[in-house]
């Protein structure tokens, strides 16, 4: 139960929850306010160029990562007749593949950066 309906409760200590940012009205009715539509500016943003790399990064790498954790395991064990056990072993070398390629472009990206590329 909310803290306002609790027994006891001083009103002092009521406003010392509120302050605190604590919901001392946990069970009152929410007010809603309208959404605001987005502006012309706020969808260029979400258009900028760089977020649409953002975007396709995103998409390429979750791709990716339930390819690798559903379907490849799968695969292996009901169309190529591995055991269960080596395909999870099969299945963690792209994983580590990418824990090095991980590594090593940040090691070209710093050694980018020294020979004085652009980060933008």
């Amino acid at each position: 139960q909310p803290p306002r309906l609790t027994k006891g409760i001083s009103k002092a200590e009521l406003d010392y929850i509120r302050d605190g940012g604590g919901l001392v009205d946990g069970d009152a009715p929410v007010k809603k306010e309208a959404r605001q539509p987005l502006t012309a500016k706020d969808w260029k943003l979400v258009f900028h160029r760089k977020l649409i790399g953002v975007y396709l990064g995103q998409f390429a790498v979750t791709s990716t990562l339930w390819f690798f954790l559903t379907w490849f395991p799968n695969y292996l064990t009901q169309e190529k007749g591995i055991t269960a056990l080596k395909a999870g072993f099969m299945t963690s070398v792209p994983f580590l593949a990418a824990f090095v390629g991980v590594l090593l472009s940040g090691w070209v990206a710093d050694l980018l950066v020294r020979k004085g590329f652009s980060l933008g």
